[in-house]
């Protein structure tokens, strides 16, 4: 994660967290990332160890452990730490940076990151970790922005606005708010994406290009109004062939 972004969290950590726990606030996360993510980890965890990459505060790594999985979380932010810790105390947290995991080659059978690729301006670092603690033929099952998301500027009110698109073709950094936090990501083209997972001998089986269910209406109509019409993640799960170079 770039340092202006992990400056966020460690800052507003706590709002965020307060966030993530309210149902409006949560929109995103759980009625379009996680149950894209659940889907492409079905069959996968059970018995299995696990790596959250970006584990935050720990809402999705609980999840993992209760699928059945031997889960680790790491991330960069002590603040997000302390508070997953405190929520899951029998669930191993630990502090580093996903591009250099402080564990051992092959040790897990799945990687996971929920929503923290985008904060990469190279995705290959990222995407070789994951393939070097990989086992052979594991799995690598992440969610990020939508690259056409990232060019799009609505114009009017949420939910049916019209929407302008800017050019595509670039890796220029945008920056983006989320409640009081000011975060800086990166956008990559689909063909980037893809050559990277590549790189680290990565074979693509799903994209999964999330959309609402009509019970989310109830939720915020303006949102669902919107994740409707516009994509605004992609969840994709990979699979190791050879060890990443």
């Amino acid at each position: 994660m770039n340092r202006g972004s992990l400056a966020q969290y460690e800052r507003f950590g706590r709002a965020y967290h307060l966030k993530r726990t309210s149902p409006a606030g949560s929109f995103y996360n759980d009625l379009l990332d996680r149950p894209a993510l659940t889907a492409l980890l079905r069959g996968e965890l059970r018995g299995r160890r696990v790596l959250d990459l970006g584990c935050g505060s720990g809402l999705f790594t609980r999840r993992l452990a209760r699928a059945g999985a031997r889960v680790v979380g790491l991330d960069q932010s002590e603040t997000m730490l302390a508070l997953a810790r405190a929520a899951n105390p029998g669930v191993r947290f630990v502090r580093g940076d996903a591009a250099h995991a402080p564990f051992p080659p092959r040790s897990f059978d799945v990687v996971v990151s929920a929503l923290m690729a985008h904060y990469f301006a190279d995705l290959r670092p990222l995407f070789r970790e994951a393939a070097r603690v990989l086992k052979p033929g594991g799995a690598w099952a992440f969610s990020f922005h939508h690259p056409f998301n990232e060019t799009l500027r609505f114009t009017g009110r949420r939910g049916r606005a019209a929407a302008a698109a800017d050019p595509y073709f670039h890796r220029r950094a945008y920056e983006w708010r989320m409640g009081p936090m000011r975060l800086t990501s990166y956008h990559h083209t689909f063909e980037e994406v893809f050559e990277s997972l590549r790189a680290a001998s990565f074979v693509v089986e799903r994209l999964l290009e999330p959309r609402p269910p009509a019970r989310a209406a109830r939720v915020s109509r303006a949102d669902y109004e919107r994740t409707r019409d516009y994509p605004s993640f992609c969840a994709l799960r990979a699979r190791l062939l050879r060890r990443g170079a």
